[in-house]
């Protein structure tokens, strides 16, 4: 999970700087289409090194590995000939952790350059007055500059240390780790997704234009039943392909349909008919949603409506009580928002059963907590300060609870639990505010959400396609007392001056 939240938020990090720089450079009084094409540094670049793990040197220290090569007579099955490898190939444990170990070697002696402590693929290349931000995927390189020149010697670093023919890319990425990547400079917003994935998964399990295509991942009716009857491996073979394929698209860019994922895999033992059904279901929503993905947000227009919320965290968390039919353990999910998208979303059964909705809500809590401790941490090595994160959370209970008294009786079978969550809340790391069910969207991942119109709402939501800020009445307040001081700041100062 930690390689595709760092994506995303660098993602959001590029898209936000992006859409300053633009409006910055035309405020300026600068041609649109120049300020456009001078800003372009602050988006997506890629470039993937070619037979990476060849190039990596013979690790010091390593055991001799010797290669039985084929028989070319075709009568004898050995050969009595064995090669003694000098380099690492695919396939060896240890090629990935050698190639990443000699790329690391580079940019430190080349860029001077230290990995982030939170992700230790993540590096922030100083280059004089400009900085580079470069996510390192084993042979694929995603990055993107303060300055058109530093994006040039970066590239141009690559191409010195593994040639011309050793390097493709290196323009605007069109797709990072199987999403596509566009942006619209009109709206200043970067949207990833897997309509390609979709189309040839959909097409593999008869999945087309003329199939049923749902408006929901899941029918608004659905009630979980366990399969009694015998066990099918041609079925359960094609179920659990189903599912696998799902279930990487959708904790990647399609966070609406983990809910049908999460519950499909709890039959991938012995699924029955009506499984297979239900995961064709799920199949034709996203074939009917394909061209829809995850948005980021660049404009200030946006980002800025209500209150300052670029390059801001902020999260959503939900709980569903028992919500497994079989154990009676709750399923948890939360979502974690920076610059209108999501970059982290999960959904899990918890590990043990909870007594109440608040120990359900407060367990969920917990575990987003330990989430945003690394979204936290990396966004500041980074460079982007976060303050306090906002999230919401829908039971009034927790909300009270949450940074308050943890050694209440009411709480007291998940006190471990609040008082974990009221550390993190008293350090000023969180604070935890109320909202409406019906704009809660970590409910998408929780249970199927009727009626249609309601899922559509929050899975836009959810999604950055509806990037508006929702306003709680603490909210309000707040700015409330803002402005009223900020008036009597104005009277004062208006006072003392005609004096």
């Amino acid at each position: 999970m930690a390689a595709s939240t760092s994506l995303k938020m660098i993602t959001a990090y590029s898209t936000g700087d992006w859409g300053s720089a633009v409006e910055n450079l035309i405020s300026k009084g600068v041609d649109p289409k120049e300020a456009h094409r001078i800003a372009a540094c602050y988006k997506l670049h890629s470039l993937d090194i070619s037979q990476a793990y060849v190039v990596a040197d013979w690790p010091k220290d390593h055991p001799d590995i010797y290669m039985e090569l084929p028989s070319i007579d075709p009568k004898t099955s050995k050969n009595q000939y064995v090669a003694h490898m000098q380099k690492m190939l695919y396939g060896l444990k240890d090629a990935g952790r050698n190639f990443e170990r000699y790329l690391d070697r580079f940019l430190r002696k080349r860029f001077n350059a230290q990995p982030m402590v939170a992700d230790r693929s993540v590096y922030k290349i100083q280059m004089g007055d400009d900085v580079v931000m470069c996510c390192i995927f084993v042979d694929d390189v995603v990055f993107y500059s303060t300055s058109n020149d530093a994006s040039y010697q970066f590239l141009s670093a690559f191409r010195e240390q593994f040639g011309d023919d050793g390097i493709t890319g290196g323009a605007l990425a069109d797709s990072v780790l199987g999403l596509t990547v566009e942006y619209d400079d009109e709206r200043l917003t970067c949207s990833l997704g897997m309509s390609g994935y979709i189309r040839k998964i959909c097409e593999r399990f008869g999945i087309h234009d003329k199939s049923y295509l749902p408006k929901t991942p899941l029918p608004t009716t659905h009630e979980d039943k366990k399969y009694e009857g015998p066990l099918d491996k041609d079925r359960q073979r094609l179920f659990q392909q189903m599912v696998g394929c799902m279930t990487w698209c959708s904790h990647q860019a399609k966070p609406e349909a983990m809910i049908s994922t999460s519950i499909l895999s709890q039959h991938c033992q012995n699924p029955g008919d009506e499984h297979v059904d239900l995961a064709k279901h799920t199949l034709g929503y996203l074939y009917r949603t394909q061209d829809k993905g995850i948005v980021f947000h660049g404009s200030s227009k946006v980002l800025d409506s209500v209150v300052p919320q670029r390059h801001k965290i902020w999260a959503m968390v939900d709980a569903n009580l028992g919500g497994d039919a079989f154990d009676e353990r709750s399923r948890s999910c939360f979502v974690i928002m920076i610059n209108g998208g999501p970059v982290a979303f999960k959904i899990m059964k918890q590990t043990k059963v909870a007594r109440s909705t608040g120990h359900a809500e407060m367990q969920a809590l917990s575990v987003l907590a330990q989430h945003l401790q690394f979204c936290t941490d990396l966004a500041s090595e980074l460079g982007y300060s976060t303050g306090c994160v906002r999230v919401l959370e829908d039971n009034s209970s927790v909300c009270m609870q949450a940074g308050g008294d943890h050694q209440a009786a009411k709480s007291g079978h998940y006190r471990r639990d609040q008082a974990y969550v009221d550390e993190y809340v008293n350090a000023g790391k969180m604070f935890v505010d109320k909202v409406e069910s019906k704009y809660n969207t970590a409910d998408l991942g929780t249970k199927a959400i009727k009626p249609i119109e309601l899922f559509e709402f929050l899975r836009d939501r959810m999604t950055g396609y509806d990037p508006e800020f929702y306003t709680t009445p603490r909210i309000r307040e707040a700015l409330r007392q803002v402005l009223f001081v900020a008036e009597m700041q104005d009277c004062l100062l208006i006072q003392a001056e005609s004096k």
